[in-house]
């Protein structure tokens, strides 16, 4: 003999089934990173960072436009 399946438990598979379903790739930079960030002008490193901006031409410049290069 089956049990019925109680409104309130199928909701809580429900919302638990759909987190799981949105649920994306999540990246953050660590407090400690290993290895240690190399300042070094390099920002090619950065390129896979989400959200990341890059100012890279001389159309971004809005203060100082003849001392850019």
């Amino acid at each position: 003999m089956s049990r019925p399946v109680s409104l309130p438990s199928l909701l809580m598979v429900l919302m638990l089934w759909t987190a799981i379903a949105r649920s994306e790739e999540r990246r953050g930079i660590p407090l400690r990173p290993d290895p240690p960030f190399a300042i070094d002008g390099d920002l090619s490193d950065w390129r896979e960072m989400p959200n990341s901006l890059s100012l890279d031409r001389g159309e971004q410049v809005v203060w100082g436009r003849g001392a850019w290069d």
